[in-house]
């Protein structure tokens, strides 16, 4: 499996997943989707580096993501902090929640029916809430 490891820059991620099938430059983000072996690999990019990566199966190719796949991919997404570790965090609604470590505020959520894996830092989570903010002051400058 694929991993993001310590955060890829653009040129890293098309040098392991080839050319994305898609690619939307957004204010504050950019997000790339690609496939590969029977997976969508989607990744948002903040200041170039991806901050936000998500595994999911196609279903057509009825390949899916077990517990064992959601362990190995966290273990890769250590990143270079050889302290870091994750931790079982809250169990909600189907939903497992990790947190890494001395991780810095890195995330993960296994949507287990669903069987989506998502790993997110906060340097993700600054860019998407500073992106609602801006869009909300647009409004209320349009207003």
């Amino acid at each position: 499996f694929p991993s993001h490891d310590r955060g890829e820059y653009y040129d890293e991620l098309v040098a392991r997943y080839g050319k994305p099938s898609t690619d939307i430059p957004m204010e504050g983000l950019r997000m790339l989707l690609f496939e590969k072996e029977g997976f969508f690999i989607g990744v948002d990019l903040v200041d170039n580096k991806a901050e936000k990566i998500t595994y999911s199966s196609r279903e057509k190719e009825r390949t899916y993501l077990h517990t064992h796949d959601v362990k190995a991919l966290l273990d890769k997404n250590i990143g270079i902090n050889k302290k870091a570790e994750w931790t079982k965090g809250s169990l909600i609604e189907g939903t497992q929640y990790f947190r890494l470590k001395y991780g810095e505020g890195t995330e993960a959520r296994w949507e287990m029916d669903r069987r989506i894996l998502t790993i997110y830092t906060r340097k993700w989570r600054d860019a998407l809430e500073a992106r609602g903010a801006n869009s909300a002051n647009q409004k209320l400058k349009a207003f």
